[in-house]
């Protein structure tokens, strides 16, 4: 994050702690590096946000941040590329199967 306000202005209303079950954030944490968590029941995900660094979702079951949307397009980019590579070579190989030997 850059010098803009924090995330707890953008989520919080009136930037106050959540009440539980408000619908809005369960708890609310920050580390001593700046991050700042806010941990979602509902969705039983946390939002993180490191001082310089976009926010991201996380998993805190796993301890993996989910991807972003630029980073889930290009997973999937990366992803048909390769499937149409297997397919071209699965062309290839039935080819060389229907070539006559001899």
């Amino acid at each position: 994050m850059t010098s803009s306000p924090t995330l707890a202005r953008y989520v919080l209303p009136s930037n106050r702690t959540p009440r539980r079950g408000s619908g809005v954030a369960q708890s609310v944490a920050t580390a001593p590096d700046g991050t700042l968590t806010l941990r979602r029941e509902t969705l039983g995900l946390e939002l993180r946000a490191a001082p310089g660094r976009e926010m991201r979702f996380r998993d805190p079951a796993t301890g993996d941040d989910l991807r972003s949307h630029d980073e889930e397009v290009e997973a999937r980019l990366d992803a048909e590329a390769r499937a149409a590579d297997a397919e071209a070579r699965v062309a290839e190989l039935e080819a060389l199967l229907r070539k006559p030997s001899g």
